[in-house]
This record gives C-alpha cells, sequence and structure tokens, in this order.
C-alpha cells in the first residue's frame, strides 16, 4: 500500500521512480511549459473544471465540507487513520484538525497525549470526488518544523496501493527554510524522467521558502504520463501507467491532502514552540481534459 512508498522515501538511495520505460508508448500529450500566470488563472487552455473548493468563499462550514471530503484514508475500508510503516507520529482526527477560518481550510497538528508516536493529532482530507485523469491543482502554504510533512497525493479509490501520485510533499528533515518540494510517481511502470528540474530523490528546489506564501502545486494527468508543476513551471515529465501490480487499471483517483507528524523521511519533532502547526489550503481545483470523462464515485 502507499505506506511503501513513503517508508522507501525515507531511504532516498531506495525512491521508488522506476526508471522502466513503457514499452511502445506514445509522448504523452503534455501542455507547453506554463507560464507563472497559468497558474493561478481559473480558466485553462484545453481543460474545463470539473470542481473548484475555494474556501476563501463566505459561509463555509465544517459539514458542508464533510459532504465533499472524507477525514480518514481509503484503506481498511476508510478507516485508517494513519499510515503504518512509514513511522508517523500522528492519527488523523476530526478534532478541531480542521478550521475555516482566513478565507483557507487549516490542517492543525497538535500535541495531544505525550511526545511519542500516536501522541500527535492531526487533519487529513480526502475528496469523495474520484476522476482518472485529469488536471489537479492545489494552492497552499506549507508549514515549516523538524519532523512536519505535509503532502498533495492522488490514490487509487479502490484502496489497492500502488499506484500513487505525490503532486508534492515538503518534509522537515533538515534546519532552515522549507524549499525543497518533491514529486513522485509509484506504480508498476514508471518512466524515466524528461525536462526535469528536480534531482535524483524527486526534490525540486523552489527560489522561495514555502511557509511564508500560498504556492500553487500541480499535475497534468493523461493516460501516457504525467507533468508536475510548482507555480506554472513544469518541473519534471515522465512516462507513467496507472496500473496496479498485477497489471489491472487502478480506476478513478481521489485527492487527499494531508499534514503528518514524525515518520522515517521526516524523523521526529523536535520542538514544542512548532505547535499547533497548519497547513493553509486556499483552493483544490480538478479540470478534465476535454477529450475525457468524468467518473464520480458514489458516496460511502
Amino acid at each position: 500500500m502507499i505506506a511503501a512508498l513513503w517508508s522507501r522515501l525515507a531511504r532516498p538511495a531506495a525512491v521508488v521512480l522506476l526508471a522502466i520505460p513503457l514499452a511502445a508508448q506514445a509522448e504523452p500529450k503534455s501542455p507547453p511549459d506554463a507560464a507563472q500566470s497559468f497558474a493561478s488563472d481559473r480558466e485553462k487552455p484545453g481543460l474545463e473544471l470539473v470542481k473548484e473548493w475555494d474556501f476563501a468563499a463566505s459561509g463555509r462550514k465544517l459539514p458542508g465540507l464533510l459532504d465533499d471530503f472524507h477525514t480518514l484514508y481509503a484503506f481498511d475500508n476508510g478507516r485508517q487513520d494513519y499510515l503504518p510503516g512509514t513511522g508517523e507520529w500522528q492519527r488523523y482526527r476530526l478534532n478541531h484538525n480542521h478550521l475555516l477560518e482566513d478565507g483557507t481550510l487549516k490542517l492543525v497538528a497538535r500535541l495531544a497525549g505525550g511526545w511519542t508516536p500516536g501522541g500527535f493529532e492531526s487533519g487529513m482530507i480526502r475528496s469523495k470526488l474520484g476522476q482518472r485523469y485529469g488536471y489537479f491543482e492545489v494552492s497552499a502554504k506549507m508549514p515549516s518544523g523538524r519532523g512536519l510533512w505535509p503532502s498533495i497525493t492522488l490514490q487509487p479509490a479502490d484502496a489497492v496501493w500502488p499506484p500513487s501520485i505525490v503532486v508534492a510533499a515538503a518534509v522537515g528533515n533538515r534546519p532552515g527554510e522549507v524549499r525543497t518540494s518533491y514529486h513522485l510517481l509509484a506504480g508498476k511502470a514508471v518512466g524515466p524522467d524528461r525536462d526535469s528540474k528536480v534531482d535524483q530523490w524527486g526534490g525540486y528546489e523552489n527560489a522561495v521558502d514555502l511557509s511564508r506564501g500560498y504556492h500553487v502545486f500541480a499535475v497534468d494527468w493523461t493516460p501516457q504520463g504525467v507533468t508536475h508543476y510548482v507555480d506554472g513551471v513544469a518541473v519534471v515529465k515522465r512516462n507513467f501507467a496507472w496500473k496496479h501490480e498485477d497489471g489491472s487499471d487502478a480506476g478513478p483517483a481521489q485527492l487527499v491532502v494531508s499534514l503528518a507528524v514524525g515518520g522515517d523521511w521526516a524523523g521526529p519533532p523536535l520542538n514544542a514552540g512548532d505547535f499547533p502547526a497548519t497547513m493553509a489550503i486556499k483552493y483544490i481545483r480538478v479540470y478534465r481534459h476535454v477529450s475525457n470523462q468524468l467518473v464520480e464515485l458514489p458516496r460511502k
């Protein structure tokens, strides 16, 4: 399952960007590198807006949020509150861990039961909307602090991992500013990086601190491959097959935004002053390519 991805990411030498090209695969039909304005434009050429969650909208309340999002993982029949095998310290809860204020959705991590694995509570959202392929875009402000692990991922709605697409992750495992964002794929067949600005571990060095303002993280996902964007800049393109290990199609994906604490990759939290910690989300947008059809999951 997806826990295996994070546990492998904790060991950079074994990162899961498998250099196995797809045989006889056509080149991805990805858009050209976008200008900075593309990241903030609501209307985008060749794309149709399917769903937008604008957290600045007046009157948004938590019950309305829960109409559209789960707050636990799809694994274990939708009851899993952390990723076993990663060493995470938080457990996802609905205990003032999702705040709609200041025109944003804030996922809040706080000390709850002790400075130990399982002693922190935090927030996550998993979209009830499921879609295979399209353009997925999130405007977010990442937290800073040792042991904080915010991420944006696309995960199979059928809760069978792999595959997955890490739209962006930021890991507080080093002192100073949060500048590196990670953009990764996990699956049966992941092609080599092309037009890449990422390092060997899938990390992109941003020019600014990601905790000091909002940044737009996005992927353009087609049947042929995935292009990752940060603030409208294409940072890496890869061929990619959205399939399970047995070769079966993985079906629709759900968007997951989470704020984890601790873990093998991020390391343990060190400073009480870093908590409560907040990952703030301004908006989430889901588009489809004009030639693709939306597949929406039943709610459960």
